[in-house]
């Protein structure tokens, strides 16, 4: 081979372990951009029984509506560094929920004296024009989920007794709960 051939192909294995090393650093923004193309800053939530919900997309969260627009996923890892510590996935459902604020709460005991999951009431928030019921939980007795990186922690919304209302559940990085409750707190019911 020439020497202008071995550049040619030194320079495209270059270029191409540089988008490489891009896509896979920047997928989450490359998804979440892309997803805003196609639908905007805003998902429409709505379930078969009655009521629908709008959810502000931040721009940089990689968002997922299911086919039927029951739930919502987003995953987001904000850019820090290399080695991105921080990432958070939300799931916002209209789906009937397994529990309720009240049936959590009745179970917390139970599910800490049987297999160790702490469970803590943090300060209820309004949602929509309704109060929800937020719950962290921790695996205690040194058994820590696949899924637990550093500082993760798990936290679940619920309203209070009412199984056919919106739910929310974060998972991720403690740092970016914040984010959490304020994307909460702009989901807006629209009937």
């Amino acid at each position: 081979m020439s020497k202008k051939t071995l550049l040619t192909c030194a320079v495209f294995l270059l270029i191409l372990a540089m988008c490489y090393v891009a896509v896979h650093m920047f997928s989450v923004e490359i998804l979440a951009l892309g997803w805003h193309v196609i639908h905007g800053r805003t998902a429409h939530l709505k379930s078969s029984f009655g009521p629908q919900y709008d959810v502000s997309v931040p721009m940089l969260m990689a968002a997922r509506l299911d086919e039927g627009g029951w739930n919502l996923f987003l995953f987001y890892r904000p850019f820090i560094g290399a080695n991105r510590p921080n990432w958070g996935s939300i799931t916002l459902s209209v789906s009937p929920a397994y529990s309720t604020a009240e049936e959590v709460r009745k179970s917390a005991p139970i599910l800490r004296e049987k297999v160790g999951m702490i469970t803590t009431e943090v300060a209820p928030i309004r949602v929509a024009g309704q109060d929800f019921y937020c719950f962290e939980r921790t695996t205690g007795r040194n058994k820590l989920p696949a899924w637990y990186v550093g500082d993760a922690v798990t936290v679940n919304c619920f309203p209070l007794a009412d199984k056919r209302s919106f739910s929310a559940t974060y998972m991720g990085s403690r740092k970016l709960l914040p984010d959490f409750y304020s994307l909460l707190s702009q989901v807006r019911r629209v009937n």
